[in-house]
């Protein structure tokens, strides 16, 4: 194994994962839930959400719906960001 390399691991459903240039990968909403649970900054998180929805890369029901799913710090921080930001700001 190489050093400085992680290998992360978690059961995904199918519907959290995508495709890129042909290669599969989690979707925004997920990849949002992971950060979330793997401790960036409460601002940086609510950035990549308010971008990645401005960007039309997630909306704001997806997010919602990986907030429900999630567990641990991704659910509440997702649900909070998605409550504390009107539609129309976000």
């Amino acid at each position: 194994r190489r050093q400085k390399i992680r290998l992360h691991t978690n059961q995904l459903v199918s519907d959290e994962i995508t495709t890129r240039n042909g290669l599969p990968v989690t979707t925004v909403a997920r990849t949002l839930a992971d950060v979330s649970n793997r401790g960036l900054a409460t601002e940086l998180v609510r950035q990549a959400v308010q971008e990645s929805v401005q960007r039309g890369l997630v909306s704001r029901a997806d997010i919602q719906n990986q907030a429900k799913r999630s567990r641990g710090r991704a659910k509440e921080l997702l649900q909070d960001l998605i409550l504390e930001n009107p539609p129309n700001e976000i």
